[in-house]
């Protein structure tokens, strides 16, 4: 999605709510005015960048209602053919567009498991993916940041199968292909857009790396992500439906919770089957913030 675009140094976005708020704590800014939100606010308020991002998107359409990232991107093309942002305020900007693999999950709904399938939807969406951050160089944004997905294998709707004991390392084949791609399309891209001081105008953060050192810090003795293995299994989610064919927030005909949320809900690292919580994505861009001030 493309989570946010920074105006005159400051976001503009383009993904989910809690990787958006993280991303801003961790440089220091205000987060972003959403988009759909820009005409109830000061001119001041969306002169500090703007969100785009909507909950379950992708490069291409998913199971959620467009628009995908491609849409979200002409939204802010379109806004500046209307002279909200000048080249001049976007030439400091930065843009970040995260990917979270929401058209993997769409094609194994609707076509099932099959490795092949995958690995050849990877590149296309890979390669779309690179398509969509052009035209925001070429709109004048000064730096793009790209996410890496994160361990599919490790997610707990993957890991409930072990009862949340332990990664599923088929699904690790598709994370690790696809951020092999997508690192030698913004290594090809940074070639083409590099500047006269020949530094990248891309910048790749590395989700998957970080998410897994910190599901592994219990097995090197680290204290720095104690509190995750004081609420037990890191895998295991915080909120969960109590049967199957209920999820996290369900409710019956009469309103009444079909859900529960486990003892120590604030120590969790995934809230629900896909998300991780506030505290988890906290963990991921303190992991981050060297990477994050490589756009300044």
């Amino acid at each position: 999605m493309l989570h946010y675009l920074l105006i005159n140094g400051k976001e503009i976005q383009i993904s989910e709510l809690n990787f958006k708020e993280n991303s801003a704590w961790s440089l220091g800014i205000r987060s972003p005015v959403p988009y759909t939100g820009r005409g109830d606010v000061e001119k001041w308020e969306v002169e500090n960048g703007m969100n785009f991002a909507y909950d379950g998107k992708g490069v291409f359409n998913t199971l959620e209602k467009p628009p995908n990232m491609s849409t979200q991107i002409s939204f802010f093309q379109q806004l500046r053919q209307q002279k909200w942002y000048t080249k001049q305020e976007l030439n400091p900007s930065i843009a970040l567009l995260s990917l979270a693999g929401n058209d993997y999950g769409t094609s194994v709904v609707n076509h099932g498991n099959n490795p092949k399938d995958l690995s050849d939807l990877s590149k296309l969406v890979v390669n779309q993916l690179a398509d969509n951050i052009k035209p925001i160089l070429s709109l004048g944004v000064r730096k793009t940041s790209v996410t890496t997905i994160h361990p599919l294998r490790c997610l707990p709707q993957i890991t409930v199968y072990s009862s949340w004991n332990s990664c599923n390392q088929d699904w690790n084949l598709l994370s690790n292909f696809h951020n092999q791609q997508l690192w030698q399309r913004m290594q090809s891209l940074n070639t083409t857009f590099q500047t006269g001081q020949k530094k990248n105008v891309i910048v790749v953060l590395d989700l998957y790396c970080v998410s897994v050192r910190i599901c592994k810090a219990k097995d090197h003795n680290s204290n720095m992500y104690h509190d995750f293995f004081v609420a037990g299994n890191p895998l295991k989610p915080c909120c969960v439906g109590i049967s199957n064919g209920y999820g996290c927030r369900s409710v019956d005909q009469s309103g009444a919770k079909k859900y529960g949320v486990r003892k120590n809900w604030e120590l969790s690292f995934f809230w629900d089957m896909i998300h991780p919580s506030q505290k988890g994505w906290h963990a991921v861009y303190s992991e981050l913030q060297p990477s994050l001030y490589k756009l300044f």
